[in-house]
């Protein structure tokens, strides 16, 4: 990955598509930096050249940052056409194709997460208000329509055709497949998963994509050191393949599918392709471990989109 560098202003060349968003590592919670001034992310174009988006440039409110911790590579619609990141006055929204943006108020002082639907006619918003739950928005690009949805969005996957699932533990070592369906969880099965947590209600996020689904695992309850992204079938409820990890230096954070055959997942140093009918591992991205106290962010576009990936040491 690049260090920063007088690459072009994303605003004036803007590449009509983009495949990777890298922003450079920072200091945690540091109280040194300078505003929107202090945060710059790196886009790579279809057209295999960088350019550099200076997040001052696009005359945001002051109070709109969102905090000391570095803002984030953000997400990148799966066509590359788009680019959506958070802020205290709501969706920060970059058309790639021309360069110029928009502030998608959302109703809330904090944007928890977003995420893009696999065909980037729209992204779902998680906001959080002080004081309350918050709530979950769908938005469609670009007449930013907004409409309610009956979940947090940290505890669902979104499969392709736009259905929420989720995972809702019933017993350790076992746990009910739902579908969220307007406001009622309908049940798809129950996976059985020796080691399943503890917590009986609570509702865990799946990464689903054609007719399966993947899930982070700890095998044993208390053990951290060991930790497995489980692929199901999604009508077997039949674990079709494991990938274990020694999770000491905290590895796994993030993953999600690129495509059906192919997962995302970030390491210390980088991101790996995983293909689990095939035990593939093929590394995708190098990047510089950061220093201590430091963290990176990529996102990538894709198929399915990748989601954001963050490592730390």
């Amino acid at each position: 990955m690049p260090e920063r560098a007088d690459f072009p202003s994303l605003l004036t060349d803007p590449p009509g598509r983009a495949l990777v968003v890298y922003h450079p590592p920072e200091v945690i919670g540091s109280f040194t930096a300078q505003g929107w001034a202090s945060e710059t992310l790196l886009f790579f174009g279809s057209d295999g050249r960088w350019r550099s988006l200076r997040m001052d440039e696009l005359d945001l409110p002051p109070e709109a940052r969102p905090g000391s911790d570095t803002y984030g590579a953000g997400e990148l619609s799966p066509d590359g056409r788009w680019w959506a990141s958070g802020s205290r006055a709501g969706v920060v929204l970059l058309d790639l194709s021309r360069g110029n943006h928009r502030l998608v108020d959302t109703g809330t002082d904090w944007v928890a997460e977003i995420r893009w639907l696999s065909d980037s006619r729209a992204f779902v918003v998680s906001n959080g208000y002080v004081g309350s739950r918050g709530r979950t928005q769908r938005v469609s690009v670009p007449d930013l329509e907004i409409s309610e949805l009956p979940y947090r969005l940290w505890q669902v996957g979104i499969a392709p055709d736009d259905r929420a699932y989720s995972l809702r533990r019933t017993r350790i070592g076992e746990a009910e497949l739902v579908e969220h369906r307007g406001g009622a969880l309908v049940p798809r099965g129950r996976l059985e998963l020796p080691g399943l947590g503890r917590d009986l209600q609570r509702l865990w996020g799946v990464a689903p994509i054609d007719g399966r689904f993947a899930v982070h695992h700890q095998p044993r309850p208390r053990d951290f050191r060991r930790v497995e992204v489980v692929v199901v079938d999604a009508t077997s409820l039949e674990v079709e393949a494991r990938l274990a990890f020694d999770n000491r230096a905290g590895i796994v954070k993030f993953y999600n599918w690129f495509d059906p055959e192919t997962m995302l997942i970030e390491t210390p140093d980088g991101i790996v392709a995983w293909r689990p009918d095939s035990a593939r591992l093929l590394r995708v991205l190098d990047i510089p471990a950061a220093a201590k106290y430091q963290y990176w962010s990529v996102e990538l576009a894709g198929p399915v989109g990748a989601g954001v990936l963050t490592t730390s040491e």
